[in-house]
C-alpha cells in the first residue's frame, strides 16, 4: 500500500500490466469488462420513493458523470490496449444513451444497489458477451470503437 492515491494507482497499474503480460505470453485471449455506470443512490429504494411520490429528483446517471468518474481506469485500459492484444466489453454501450444512463427500464431496476447490476440489468448486458463464446469477430467492437460512445 502506498502513502498516496497516486502511489496506489501506480501499484495497481504495474500489477495489472504484469497480469496482462503474463496472460498474453501464455497465449490466452484476454477480455476486460469496462466499468458499469454508478448511481448516486440505492436504486431500488430511490425508485420506490419516486413511485410513491415523495421525491421527483432525477436519479438517472448523467453520461458525463460516467466518463468523468471512470477517466482514470479508461486511460489505463487505453494504454494497455496499445501494448497488448486485449479485448473489451463495454456495458455502457447498452446501459447509456448520449445523455444519460437510466437506472430503470420498463418498470425494472437496472441496479441492485448503487453500483451492482440487478438480474434485469445483467440480462440487458448479456448480449455483449456473445463475442467471447463465438468465433465471429464481428460481434467484438474494435479498441477505437470501444473508448467512444
Amino acid at each position: 500500500v502506498a502513502s498516496s492515491l497516486e502511489g496506489n494507482k501506480g501499484i495497481f497499474v504495474r500489477g495489472f500490466d504484469r497480469l496482462i503480460r503474463s496472460l498474453v505470453l501464455a497465449n490466452k485471449i484476454v477480455w476486460i469488462v469496462g466499468p458499469v455506470p454508478e448511481a448516486s443512490v440505492r436504486v431500488p429504494k430511490a425508485l420506490y420513493i419516486k413511485h410513491i411520490g415523495f421525491d421527483t429528483t432525477d436519479i438517472d446517471i448523467p453520461v458525463a458523470s460516467f466518463w468523468s468518474r471512470n477517466k482514470t481506469i479508461l486511460s489505463i485500459f487505453s494504454d494497455l490496449a496499445k501494448k497488448y492484444p486485449i479485448r473489451f466489453i463495454w456495458p455502457q454501450h447498452v446501459l447509456c444513451d448520449d445523455k444519460k444512463c437510466p437506472v430503470s427500464a420498463n418498470g425494472n431496476a437496472i441496479y441492485l444497489d448503487d453500483n451492482h447490476l440487478s438480474v434485469f440489468g445483467a440480462l440487458e448486458t448479456a448480449p455483449l458477451y456473445n463475442g467471447i463464446f463465438s468465433n465471429s469477430q464481428n460481434a467484438i467492437p474494435s479498441v477505437s470503437e470501444s473508448f467512444q460512445k
